[in-house]
């Protein structure tokens, strides 16, 4: 994997990491989603500028899967992917067509 995709993959989980330890009243998505795409949108230029290309983002997914994977064991069931696989998905699509 190249270093850009490894980058870019540390990048996602230290937003992950931080975005775990708000708790809800701090971050209300269902009051702001457009503030959010934004946000999203303005990150995916940001990774445009740092050589971040269309096919990196696979294999981001792919490498934040499997971290995710291994840090829960058994609590990573089929539900627990397919929650994540969408929600990774959905910021992979806003951010790429930035």
């Amino acid at each position: 994997m190249c270093m850009d995709a490894v980058r870019a993959a540390l990048g996602m989980l230290y937003a992950v990491e931080r975005l775990n330890k708000w708790e809800l009243k701090d971050f209300d998505t269902e009051s702001r989603p457009d503030y959010l795409k934004s946000g999203l949108k303005s990150l995916g230029r940001q990774h445009q500028q740092y050589g971040v290309k269309h096919e990196h983002y696979p294999l981001i997914r792919d490498v934040l899967l499997k971290t995710i994977e291994e840090q829960l064991g058994e609590a990573y069931t089929s539900e627990v992917k397919t929650a994540w696989t969408s929600a990774i998905n959905l910021i992979i699509e806003v951010m790429d067509v930035a």
